[in-house]
């Protein structure tokens, strides 16, 4: 018998400091972590059939998380994102009210994004 397979995160993050932190936290609470360093790498690339939820940062060099999340949706990528950012601005608020995305922002404390991941699982 094969142990199950650990729920799959994306994470799209730009900052490597922050990628690694945050990889290593959702990592020691049991799930897979796929990480890309920009949007375009993660456009390029073909997202594991196991992931639960996608975790991106707002605040990307190329475009923001919000093209990319929209990218996604226009090629049928329907998972559930949690954007995170620092001092979220109006059109990403404005963006996450519409598309009844969870919001998360940085400095991450706690547990939250742990939180957000198991409330959109």
């Amino acid at each position: 018998m094969t142990p199950a397979s650990p729920p799959m995160v994306v994470l799209l993050e730009d900052d490597a400091a922050v990628r690694d932190a945050v990889k290593f936290s959702l990592e020691a609470e049991g799930f897979a972590v796929e990480t890309w360093e920009s949007a375009e790498s993660l456009l390029a690339a073909e997202i594991p059939a196991a992931t639960v939820c996608l975790v991106v940062d707002y605040y990307l060099y190329g475009m923001t998380g919000i093209e990319a999340v929209e990218e996604l949706r226009r090629r049928g990528v329907g998972l559930p994102v949690i954007m995170m950012t620092t001092v979220p601005p109006l059109i990403l608020r404005e963006w996450v009210a519409r598309t009844h995305t969870a919001l998360i922002e940085k400095p991450l404390l706690d547990d939250v994004l742990i939180g957000a991941i198991r409330e959109v699982v």
